[in-house]
């Protein structure tokens, strides 16, 4: 099943060029799945904002945070006109994704080239 076809309880949320979906340092509530539009990642170090990755569609993010209960280590920010994500709560996240099946979860852990140290 791709992660775009789940329907568990999501909504579709969209966010406006340069709105903060998630902000580093902050505890995780949402797992979020791009649909359209792309994002930027970035993390503040000893006061210096560097970029780290620009996600697109089918990316997704808010699941470490979610599954290690850490605070998350990034900061997202959506690009362009806008972002459409679909939106799952802690709830749905751990009910119907936690709960999948543990090539699931794999995947979750290796769909994006992040950095696997990155809690977002």
């Amino acid at each position: 099943m791709s992660l775009e076809a789940c329907d568990f309880g999501s909504e579709l949320q969209k966010f406006k060029n340069g709105q903060t979906i998630l902000k580093q340092g902050t505890k995780g509530s949402h797992f979020y799945i791009i649909q359209s539009g792309s994002c930027e990642v970035s993390k503040k170090e000893r006061g210096k904002v560097q970029v780290l990755a620009t996600l697109g569609p089918k990316d997704f993010f808010g699941e470490k945070a979610l599954m290690s209960n850490e605070k998350r280590g990034a900061t997202i920010k959506a690009m362009g006109d806008y972002v459409e994500c679909l939106v799952l709560s802690q709830k749905d996240f751990h009910d119907h994704v936690v709960g999948a099946s543990a090539a699931t979860m794999l995947c979750l852990r290796t769909r994006t080239p992040r950095n696997s140290n990155l809690t977002l």
